[in-house]
């Protein structure tokens, strides 16, 4: 199986597809006041012996009204964050059409006021000649009949759960189906989310330098392969310590959550660098004040338990105050270029001690200035 057709067409038509057919995740109609789980819900073959035998899906039902189980084989599709949904059977190039076959063993349900079970046996069609990646679903309902007026018989419930499966031959890939396993970080930005005073507002904060935190990371991956992968992340942060030997100490760890990527597809997620104050709700920054720091990312891409890809990339940024001595800077020349200017316009002028008692107190005056914008500056970084 060869994947001609180009990611952004696929992902458009996916999306497309998804608008007019969108299952819901939900467990129950507050109608028909059902409730129900699943097990097994995400099952993962990688060889034919266990395709073959295939899987049991467990659906738990409870409460409700008589209803006759209804299961349908679908394609899955993840959206930007990595969700699952579901899609038309045959919208995906992994799709299992004509590949699964699939049997309620128990369809028919009658609330006796205890929890029920009911499972869904399914397995792949002659998995040995399967030589491409699968994912796909069985998207499970309820569908009840009542003679009640108002109500229509073959009433379906409107939610519906969707448990999941996919199968990788591991080591039996053949035909013109090529694996290429590739993900890539497509940005890593940084940014400070501290609110600011509107005279520092007015003064953007430098690439990849920052007045003050908190510090929050924005990650993109992007998958460049031809392969569906599941990405794990995790996050963290090391302070170059450049008066002790340029040795480094780490900050901050912490997971992002997974992601399920098609070819093409990019997902994303974001970290606010804080750490949890033992014994409290609340939380601090996670970073000091002043400093040289380094965010690594570290993702592996993933079916099952088969790691396909890994990648490790890094950016580095400062955290500086900057902003209150640039204030500070821009007076000290503003004030120069004022004295300047009085002197040049009186080169030869006759001491008197009236004017210079005034020059005097304008300096006193602009000390004043500095001092109150080194107080405030110091009030902010405390708070």
């Amino acid at each position: 199986m060869k994947l001609t057709k180009p990611a952004k067409k696929y992902l458009a038509i996916n999306c497309f597809l998804f608008c007019i057919f969108n299952p819901s995740s939900a467990q129950a109609d507050e109608d028909t006041n059902f409730r129900v789980g699943l097990v097994n819900k995400n099952q993962v073959f990688s060889n034919a012996a266990e395709a073959t035998s295939g899987g049991v899906i467990r659906l738990s039902v409870s409460n409700g009204r008589d209803a006759t189980v209804k299961v349908e084989l679908v394609d899955i599709f993840a959206n930007s964050e990595g969700v699952k949904q579901a899609v038309p059977l045959g919208s995906t190039p992994f799709s299992p059409e004509n590949l699964v076959s699939y049997k309620v063993l128990k369809p028919n349900y009658k609330p006796n006021g205890e929890t029920q079970f009911i499972d869904v046996s399914y397995s792949f069609n002659e998995a040995e000649k399967i030589d491409r990646p699968v994912i796909g679903g069985l998207k499970i309902s309820l569908v009840t009949s009542n003679e009640e007026s108002g109500e229509a018989k073959g009433f379906s419930v409107k939610s519906a759960i969707v448990a999941t499966f996919t199968y990788f031959p591991i080591g039996s890939t053949s035909g013109d189906f090529a694996l290429d396993a590739l993900l890539n970080v497509q940005r890593i930005d940084v940014e400070s989310v501290r609110p600011e005073s509107l005279i520092y507002a007015l003064m953007p904060d430098l690439p990849r330098l920052f007045n003050d935190g908190p510090i929050r990371a924005s990650i993109s991956l992007i998958n460049s392969g031809n392969i569906f992968l599941q990405t794990r992340s995790e996050i963290s942060v090391d302070q170059l310590k450049i008066f002790s030997g340029f040795n480094r100490e780490e900050l901050f760890r912490d997971k992002l959550e997974e992601l399920l990527l098609v070819p093409g597809q990019v997902g994303s997620g974001q970290k606010l660098l804080v750490n949890k104050i033992v014994g409290s709700e609340k939380v601090a920054d996670a970073l000091p004040g002043i400093g040289i720091f380094q965010i690594k990312v570290k993702t592996s891409g993933t079916i099952g338990s088969d790691v396909l890809a890994e990648l490790n990339e890094g950016v580095w940024f400062v955290i500086f105050p900057w902003k209150p001595f640039f204030l500070i800077f821009l007076l000290f020349i503003v004030i120069l270029i004022v004295q300047k200017q009085r002197l040049s316009n009186f080169p030869f002028a006759v001491r008197d001690d009236s004017k210079i008692k005034s020059y005097q107190q304008q300096d006193q005056w602009a000390g004043d200035i500095i001092e109150t914008l080194i107080a405030n500056n110091k009030k902010e970084e405390k708070s």
